[in-house]
């Protein structure tokens, strides 16, 4: 968990929660050697991250990325339920494209899309890597889900998102 004073993956201050591990193997991924490991450096409950994200006052939102959040469906699934009772905003990385997520038909899933604001889908590829902000690479789309970052994405609103 990183404090993000920055607005790297979001609009700042916000949180960043990194989840650990990847199967998903992306030429060229940032965190590729660190996903490979077979422990994290460190590990934190959902609650204990809620608790600190809580205390910490003036936060916009939270953004959870990896590694690969789904593969780890029921600590992602609890994380997004409790930050939902808050008024932050949520944004995820996935390596998933949505149309894969919603193949799974898993209510753990379809609840996590109902709930947060922004998800930013897809593998990151090395080739179309075109440095803009926000995706690692232009085969990645922002699908937003509520209007609370319209105008930070600047991006148009997708329809149709859900079952």
């Amino acid at each position: 968990m990183y404090l993000d004073g920055e607005g790297l993956l979001g609009p700042s201050p916000r949180y960043i929660v990194w989840f650990h591990g990847c199967s998903r193997n992306c030429p060229g991924c940032i965190a590729i050697d660190w996903n490979r490991k077979n422990f994290p450096a460190f590990e934190l409950s959902v609650r204990t991250m809620v608790e600190i994200i809580q205390q910490s006052g003036n936060i916009e939102g939270i953004t959870i990325s990896g590694g690969e959040p789904f593969l780890q469906i029921d600590a992602l699934y609890e994380l997004v339920s409790e930050l939902r009772k808050t008024e932050l905003g949520i944004i995820i990385y996935s390596g998933y494209r949505l149309s894969e997520l919603k193949e799974m038909s898993n209510e753990k899933v379809k609840k996590i899309l109902s709930e947060i604001d922004v998800l930013i889908d897809g593998n990151y590829e090395e080739k179309l890597d075109d440095d803009l902000p926000y995706r690692g690479s232009s085969n990645q789309v922002i699908y937003q889900f509520t209007d609370r970052y319209r105008d930070f994405f600047k991006s148009k609103k997708k329809e149709d998102f859900f079952y």
